[in-house]
């Protein structure tokens, strides 16, 4: 099996599955700390903190070791809830959000990805329309046009 990442051989059985890819065993850990490095970063965006909490990196340990949940998908799922769902995050809470979200998010993030794939074939045709618009009868209208501003005249 070749690794999606470098593309260098692999027996079937020392691949790692990233999602429906298939990865070697170095470029999985790289992936992976690439990926946990970026769920940092956006917590600290989103909870607007320096740094997450030790709670919150006691969260990311259990979701990616009792749950087997990807440090990509936590992301995603965060992301979620703050953008789609509107929700307002308190540090004070830590990662809780993820698990309300988790599945939910994933489904909307497939879903996603299948409409920009049905949409990828699209072709649109371009139709150039010649419309004339119709000459104004009189076109000097307005400058004949007495106002009366003193109301003189147009009284019986």
């Amino acid at each position: 099996m070749k690794c999606f990442n470098c593309s260098e051989e692999f027996d079937r059985d020392t691949m790692v599955a990233l999602g429906s890819n298939l990865a070697c065993p170095d470029c999985s850990k790289e992936i992976e700390e690439k990926d946990r490095r970026y769920l940092i970063v956006v917590i600290s965006q989103l909870y607007n903190i320096p740094k997450p909490t030790g709670m919150m990196f006691a969260q990311m340990k259990r979701y990616r070791e009792k749950d087997g949940w990807h440090y990509r998908n936590m992301r995603l799922a965060l992301e979620y809830a703050v953008y789609v769902q509107g929700w307002k995050l308190d540090p004070k809470f830590g990662l809780k959000v993820i698990e309300y979200n988790y599945d939910d998010a994933i489904a909307y993030y497939k879903q996603q990805f299948l409409k920009s794939k049905s949409s990828e074939h699209i072709t649109y045709e371009t139709v150039k329309i010649v419309t004339n618009k119709p000459k104004l009868v009189n076109k000097d209208y307005a400058k004949k046009r007495m106002v009366d501003m003193e109301g003189k005249y147009g009284q019986k």
